[in-house]
């Protein structure tokens, strides 16, 4: 009995000190080359980086991830903001990893650098390719297009940040629709079906922070009242349903939203048809895979002239495989019923043009991330 005390005394201490702490700090995998901002991104290499930080060091202060730079000629995914002794520098995404996590995530499951792997993106952009229309989004993505209406220059689709709807690094999270929340892991932990990841709110990225942009369906905490929480990332086939829950409490899951694993050739198509419109090369005949989950439904049927989608019914972890097992947490999965607090929004803003225009400046140029994996020593 008393040793089952003490072990609920430790976690409740471990959960304490995680939730009182107002910044995420990351520890360098070994020694890294980092460059200050005015470097051109074409000449990120060794020899010309600013500063080669130590094995082990501390950073903290990390912008969200972004495809297309590459370092020493390889694609890489980036981020270009760390603060390391009170200097700002762009570092590779796969040099750091939370300070306070014993786990990763597995390098099939983090975003990857190669353009042709697959990535997930929000479900219910299916419907985009399944009807090769656009407009299909307008119900879920009201309020970005609300937003353009104010601006005389910018139409809600004209960029199409669909395929960063869920970006997942060794140290942080990019989650919505076409726009995103942002967020700094703090531990990682393997569940028997996916991921419970521990996460606080990007407040470098204050300038992304626009819940009243967010998808009507995608279903986040309030940043304020939850300012560190819990994801839970659960893998069911070629879809990944998504959750959080009270980071002391953890006895109830409000679901967020599901995400689907899609090939290029989808990306592709679907990238398309969301920025040009009727003027897309919309050709279903090249989709030969579909995403379904493990037991071979899918939420939005694949189109009449598609060759029926492969069915991904076990995962990988290392070595080993892990079947997909029915969830029997008391989960609740209810796209219908997600409710979004946007009572607490920050003062003044940025314009949707402006910040379009600063995260697409920055995604233009797009490639992605060789993952290092280890454990933490």
């Amino acid at each position: 009995m008393f040793r089952k005390l003490v072990i609920i005394m430790f976690f409740f201490c471990v959960s304490i000190q995680i939730i009182s702490s107002d910044e995420a700090l990351f520890r360098v995998l070994e020694n890294t080359p980092v460059w200050i901002g005015r470097t051109p991104m074409s000449s990120m290499t060794d020899s010309s980086a600013d500063k080669i930080i130590p094995a082990d060091s501390l950073v903290s202060n990390i912008s969200r991830a972004f495809r297309g730079y590459e370092i020493n000629g390889y694609r890489s995914i980036v981020h270009l903001k760390i603060t390391f002794e009170n200097n700002e520098y762009r570092i590779a995404t796969n040099s750091i990893i939370p300070e306070g996590t014993e786990e990763l995530f597995h390098e099939s499951f983090v975003a990857s650098a190669d353009p042709q792997i697959n990535i997930w993106v929000t479900s219910y952009f299916l419907e985009v390719l399944r009807n090769g229309d656009r407009e299909v989004l307008i119900p879920y993505e009201q309020r970005i297009v609300n937003e353009a209406k104010k601006d005389v220059y910018m139409n809600w689709y004209d960029i199409s940040l669909f395929d960063y709807s869920l970006m997942i690094t060794q140290n942080t999270i990019s989650i919505g629709g076409l726009h995103q929340d942002q967020f700094w892991i703090k531990r990682i932990e393997q569940t028997s079906n996916g991921y419970k990841t521990t996460v606080m709110w990007n407040t470098s990225e204050s300038i992304y922070w626009q819940p009243d942009l967010r998808s009507i369906k995608v279903n986040l905490p309030d940043r304020y009242s939850n300012p560190v929480f819990n994801l839970y990332f659960i893998n069911d086939g070629d879809y990944l349903d998504v959750y959080y829950s009270n980071v002391l409490t953890d006895n109830e899951k409000t679901f967020v939203a599901s995400f689907i694993l899609i090939d290029f050739e989808m990306k592709k198509q679907i990238n398309d048809i969301i920025s040009l419109g009727r003027e897309a090369e919309f050709n279903p005949s090249k989709i030969t895979y579909w995403p379904r989950r493990a037991d071979g439904s899918m939420d939005y049927p694949h189109h009449t002239l598609t060759v029926p989608g492969n069915s991904s019914a076990v995962y990988k972890f290392d070595d080993t495989v892990v079947k997909i097992e029915p969830v029997t947490e008391n989960i609740n999965h209810n796209e219908n019923e997600n409710v979004i607090n946007q009572n607490n929004t920050e003062n003044n803003p940025l314009p949707l043009s402006l910040l379009l225009a600063i995260i697409g400046g920055a995604a233009i140029a797009a490639g992605v991330v060789v993952v290092v994996l280890r454990k933490r020593k």
